[in-house]
């Protein structure tokens, strides 16, 4: 019994994210929609680490900031900043 309940939720889960969005084109055939995406928008503000060292910070679409940091070997990486409200609102004080 518990294997059929467990196959049947996986196999609702699987269908729920197999969903595609769809419109149907002039010749009435059906074509995927492909999401943009948003290019994140640099803040103009920096973070500063615990070694002195600064990263720009930029906000994402959904309203998150990280700081794009950059290894030694050159990759990229985006460490996301845990903020409160004082913190953001920077504009109004």
């Amino acid at each position: 019994m518990k294997k059929l309940i467990f196959s049947a939720l996986f196999l609702i889960g699987l269908s729920a994210q197999a969903q595609l969005v769809v419109k149907a084109n002039k010749a009435g055939n059906f074509v995927s929609i492909k999401k943009d995406k948003i290019a994140p928008k640099p803040t103009g503000r920096f973070y500063v680490d615990g070694h002195g060292r600064m990263w720009p910070v930029f906000k994402t679409a959904s309203g998150k900031f990280f700081a794009l940091r950059k290894s030694k070997n050159g990759i990229e990486y985006r460490s996301y900043l845990r903020t409160d409200k004082m913190t953001i609102d920077w504009e109004g004080n």
